[in-house]
């Protein structure tokens, strides 16, 4: 990545296919095309091609064939958890690595959040709400439902 962000773009975009369109833009930082998963009406995506890897400002995903009319097409960045580099005593302290490995920790943070803001939780008012389930066996055949309580 040749610089740091400027803004804080959400690591998911959804766009609908209308059967002819094959470049869809994903306008987020990706590292490395391992990083992006597609997903065609839910299910992983095939068949396509990706430009603008390690760009600040994200790049486009090329579908060999067009989406069909009304199919959802869901880019979503996962970026890999990993050091890439290590800071020795005594040895070179670059500003590009340690920019780039700060860079990879707001990419992580940024998915964080985006899959903490779709995930059940309780109110910040509620207090210590435990929202455990419990063991598969004890909750088979049962409903996930609440009460007036």
């Amino acid at each position: 990545m040749t610089s740091t962000f400027s803004r804080d773009p959400q690591p998911r975009v959804q766009y609908s296919g209308d059967g002819a369109r094959t470049s869809f833009a994903f306008p987020f930082p990706v590292l490395a095309s391992d990083d992006l998963i597609l997903f065609l009406n839910g299910n992983p995506a095939t068949g396509y091609a990706l430009t603008g890897l390690g760009e600040v400002d994200g790049g486009e995903v090329i579908f060999a064939e067009a989406p069909a009319s009304g199919s959802t097409i869901t880019l979503l960045r996962r970026t890999e958890g990993i050091r890439e580099t290590e800071f020795v005593d005594g040895g070179p302290f670059r500003a590009s690595a340690i920019n780039a490995e700060l860079d990879r920790i707001m990419l992580l943070i940024q998915e964080d959040r985006d899959e903490h803001n779709r995930s059940l939780r309780g109110h910040p008012a509620d207090g210590d709400a435990d929202f455990c389930l419990p063991a598969a066996a004890q909750r088979a055949n049962n409903v996930l439902a609440f009460d007036s309580a």
